[in-house]
């Protein structure tokens, strides 16, 4: 079988699991990650709130298993909750503002986020794009963000996705937590209010919330 064919036979394996996947009960979207063979590197699923991540995942196991008989390693899906936008004064890192300055070839961003009273803000810059700029935003926020965790952890923007869902235009965030020799692949998401760079910032804020509570 040659690669080419190998790799839309699974391309077409995906979609299948990515729509058996949304009929999981709480899951509000999925997104399957190919390696470089076409197999299935990572599976990034949005849920809402009302289900335990860990149920979720034992759902996706099992009807993967039934329906396709395929078995999963649990360590590759990432569920990143989407609820309330509403942040909880003293117990969430919250947004506090963006900056945004353009120079000709290079774009500027500044980052201000808030925790118990203390502010704590970050620049990142970068080509001066209209494809970067979400990206940019980005980076910056998770880099003000790895302040939280010190200097044994890293934090990787893989990508950030304009999107629909329920009739409404929303920013999705992937990001990568490397710390202590392990690997965390985490998912944000942000409705777009105006502003897509403000949008982007709260959305990858969203991505690592839960994981700074822990380290806090």
């Amino acid at each position: 079988m040659s690669k080419a064919v190998s790799l839309f036979m699974g391309q077409d394996i995906h979609r299948m699991m990515e729509e058996l996947i949304g009929k999981v009960q709480g899951v509000i979207s999925c997104r399957i990650v190919p390696d470089s063979h076409g197999g299935m590197a990572e599976v990034h699923v949005l849920t809402d709130e009302k289900r335990v991540p860990k149920q979720v995942v034992r759902d996706i196991e099992t009807v993967l298993l039934t329906r396709l008989g395929i078995k999963i390693d649990h360590k590759k899906i990432s569920v990143a909750q989407f609820g309330s936008e509403k942040e909880a004064e003293g117990q969430r890192i919250c947004f506090e503002g963006i900056s945004f300055r353009t120079n000709h070839t290079t774009a500027e961003v500044t980052i201000t986020l808030s925790y118990a009273g203390r502010r704590f803000e970050e620049k990142a810059e970068g080509v001066n794009s209209r494809e970067n700029h979400l990206r940019l935003v980005a980076f910056a926020t998770a880099k003000t963000l790895r302040q939280f965790f010190g200097e044994t952890t890293e934090l990787v923007v893989d990508g950030v996705m304009v999107g629909n869902f329920a009739g409404r235009e929303m920013i999705v965030v992937g990001v990568t937590v490397l710390a202590h020799g392990r690997e965390e692949n985490l998912l944000g998401a942000a409705y777009v209010r105006g502003d897509m760079k403000e949008s982007t910032a709260r959305a990858t804020l969203d991505a690592v919330n839960r994981l700074c509570q822990r380290h806090m």
